[in-house]
C-alpha cells in the first residue's frame, strides 16, 4: 500500500500523511453519552475518475493501482484513531499523528490522507487491515499499548497482537443504537458510488457516501483488504 508511488505503505513525506487535515479546530468540550458520527471508507479502482468514489465494505479485494480514503464528520466530540497493519503484521497510527489524542469538536470533517490525496496500493500484496475507532472519551488505554508497541517494536516478542486483542474488546462493547450503513458488494463489482459531479470537493463526495452512526459506546470497526 502506498499514497501515489513506492513499494511501503505511506510514501511522500510521512508527516503529510499521518497528519490529516481537519477543517475545524481542535477545542476543549464535553464529551457526550452517545457517540454520533459520519462514516465512509471509500475506494476508486485504478484508472478510474476520482469524482465517483465508492463505499467499501469491511471485507473486500482490492488490486494494486486501487485508492483508498477514509471520511470522518463528528457529530458531537469524539476521539478518533486510525490503524494500519501491513500483511508482515506490522502495526501503524495514522491518526491522529501524536499521542495524547485531542478530541475533534462537533461538526469537525477530516479525511485521511488528507485534501486531494488517497493511498494507492502499490506492489506488496497480501492482507492489509485497518481498524477504525471513534471513541467520545479518550481511550488512554489503548494510547499506552501502542506507545509501548511503538517503543519496543524492534524487539522480539512484543507483539501487536497486544492492541489488536485490546481493540478487540472495545469492539465486542459496542452497543449501537442505530447505523443507516449502505451494503456494497465489492470495488470491483457493482457499488453505488456519489452520483454528485461539479465543483464539490472530494470531502462533500465522502460525505454523500457516509454512514450515521450512533452509539452509546465505542464505535469499532476492522477493515480487511486481500491486496491481489
Amino acid at each position: 500500500m502506498k499514497v501515489l508511488s513506492t513499494s511501503t505503505l505511506f510514501v511522500c513525506v510521512a508527516t503529510v500523511l499521518l497528519a490529516a487535515t481537519a477543517f475545524k479546530t481542535l477545542a476543549e468540550e464535553p464529551a457526550s453519552d452517545v457517540l454520533e458520527v459520519r462514516w465512509v471508507m471509500a475506494g476508486i479502482e485504478k484508472d478510474t475518475d476520482p469524482s465517483h468514489p465508492v463505499s467499501i465494505p469491511q471485507e473486500t479485494t482490492l488490486r494494486t493501482g486501487d485508492k483508498i480514503k477514509m471520511y470522518l464528520k463528528a457529530v458531537n466530540k469524539c476521539f478518533f484513531y486510525l490503524f494500519y497493519q501491513n500483511p508482515e503484521g506490522q502495526l501503524r497510527l495514522i491518526y491522529p499523528d501524536s499521542l495524547p489524542s485531542e478530541g475533534l469538536v462537533s461538526g469537525t470533517q477530516l479525511t485521511v490522507p488528507q485534501g486531494d490525496q488517497w493511498f494507492e496500493l502499490d506492489e506488496q500484496t497480501g492482507t492489509e487491515t485497518f481498524h477504525v475507532l471513534v471513541s467520545p472519551t479518550q481511550l488512554r488505554s489503548i494510547e499506552t499499548l501502542y506507545e509501548n508497541y511503538r517503543q519496543h517494536a524492534s524487539e522480539n516478542g512484543y507483539p501487536a497482537a497486544r492492541i489488536i486483542t485490546a481493540i478487540e474488546r472495545l469492539r465486542n462493547q459496542q452497543r449501537p443504537l442505530t447505523s443507516k450503513a449502505e451494503k456494497p458488494l465489492s470495488i470491483g463489482g457493482t457499488i453505488r458510488g456519489s452520483s454528485k459531479t461539479g465543483a464539490e470537493t472530494t470531502g462533500n463526495r465522502l460525505d454523500h457516501l457516509a454512514e450515521d452512526i450512533a452509539t452509546a459506546s465505542v464505535f469499532c470497526r476492522t477493515y480487511t483488504i486481500e491486496h491481489h
